[in-house]
């Protein structure tokens, strides 16, 4: 009896694996996606993510927004608008995504403000630090 309930808890842990691994290559093509569209648009929409999507998606955005500064003669600065959601969807309506956001601003010294409970409003410079340029700790 044994042996079956390890065969089947395999079997679980597999099943598991996969939907991990499809529900984020999905998230990845609709970023894909997003980002192709956005151009000019200073806006990324985080509140259909999970958290672990959430803070990648959200690394891509910032860092593509600081070398776009970068590149830019005129520009030093530039506003961008992150919507987190307000928890609503959430379990027990407790935001998830909103919180581990604000930490991330936070330990990248990205200043920001709250506009409303799901909308967040961020201020990235030219010499705001990239992804991989961050010290490791």
């Amino acid at each position: 009896m044994k042996e079956v309930a390890q065969f089947y808890s395999g079997l679980a842990s597999q099943q598991t694996d996969y939907f991990e691994r499809a529900n984020s290559m999905a998230a990845t093509a609709f970023l894909d996606e997003h980002f192709k569209r956005l151009q000019d648009f200073n806006t990324l929409d985080l509140h259909f993510l999970y958290v672990k999507e959430a803070i990648p998606a959200l690394d891509m955005f910032l860092d593509r927004a600081i070398n776009l500064l970068r590149s830019s003669k005129e520009k030093q600065s530039e506003y961008l608008q992150i919507i987190t959601g307000r928890g609503k969807n959430s379990q027990n309506g407790v935001a998830k995504i909103k919180p581990v956001v604000q930490a991330r601003l936070k330990k990248r010294d990205i200043k920001f403000v709250q506009l409303n409970p799901g909308l967040l409003k961020v201020k990235v410079t030219k010499t705001t630090l990239i992804t991989n340029e961050m010290p490791l700790n």
